[in-house]
Formats: C-alpha cells, structure tokens, sequence
C-alpha cells in the first residue's frame, strides 16, 4: 500500500462471477455488507475506482458485485486481485483499546524479552484467518504468522509495538 495509514484497505476483487462482467468481492470490513458505505472506493495508488453495486452475498463476507461498465467476463478478469481502499478519514476514530488492522502496519515486532526482531509490513487475510507479514530487523527476510491471541498476546498502538509468544510462532516454523 503506497499510502500507508492514509488508505484502508476495505476489499478485495477475487474473481469474475458468471459470464455479464461481474466479479466477487471479499470484504473486509467489521460488517461485511458495509465495504461501500465509506465513501468512493480507490486503488492503492489512491485513484478512483469505478462505482461498484453489490448484487448478492455469495458466502459470509463474499459478495457478488456488478462494476460500472463493466459488461463482459473477459473485462471483469482485468480486475482480480485488485484490493480496494478508503481514506483513513473516512472512518470513525476507534475506540479505547480498539484499532483498524491498517494501525499495524509499521510497528515494531518484539519477543516477550522486549527484543526487537523486526516491523509489520503488511497484513493479510487469504480467507483462513489475519496473517501479519513481519519484516526481519537486520535482513530482507520476511516471515508471516497468524494474528491470534496466542502468537500475538499484545498489541500496544501507543506504544508503537506488538509483543510477540515465541513459543506460538516456533509451533508455525519460526525460531
């Protein structure tokens, strides 16, 4: 993302849908159907996107939607994989001890020990669960685990970090 903490990433266009140039969407907005109710939708380059109507819901968060102009399966293809964003602005401030998985982005990564092992650079969610892509301190290496309570017992926004349970990221691979 470009932008940084100034896009928040609402979805994503998985796929073309049926052959009249929809496509499906997975949202990732706390309510689902919510994802175009922020404003105009942009690309992570902050360009406006075309206008976009949800037809049905095709599973929890996958929605099929209809793109402006767009009419052929073909066209629709063009667009899978396109994740699509909102001014930061846009949304209300978060709560006490509540954030959006876009303030992650950036923190420091520390073991229990309060060592630093590297930052968050990126935040996925491949439709089993929030992934954080860490990148290694001192290296180009970067490592991905699950954003669960038990490998990720402490996020402190404030404090600019997440602590990390060395024991729950060595049971996905990591040392």
């Amino acid at each position: 993302m470009s932008q940084g903490a100034n896009l928040v990433c609402v979805g994503c266009i998985t796929a073309a849908h049926g052959i009249k140039g929809n496509v499906t969407v997975n949202s990732f907005t706390q309510i689902p159907e919510d994802f175009l109710s922020y404003g105009p939708l942009l690309t992570e380059n902050g360009e406006k996107f075309l206008p976009l109507k949800i037809l049905h819901p095709a599973k929890e968060s996958l929605f099929v939607v209809q793109i402006e102009g767009i009419s052929t399966r073909e066209d629709a293809e063009k667009y899978k994989g396109l994740s699509l964003y909102v001014p930061r602005e846009n949304f209300p401030e978060p709560e006490d001890d509540t954030y959006y998985h876009s303030d992650l982005i950036g923190l420091s990564v520390q073991d229990e020990k309060g060592t630093i092992l590297g930052s968050i650079k990126e935040i996925h969610d491949f439709g089993a669960g929030v992934l954080l892509e860490i990148a290694a301190k001192d290296s180009l290496k970067t490592w991905m685990i699950p954003f669960q309570t038990e490998t990720v017992p402490l996020v402190n926004i404030q404090g600019g970090y997440i602590a990390l349970n060395s024991e729950g990221v060595k049971e996905w691979g990591e040392e």
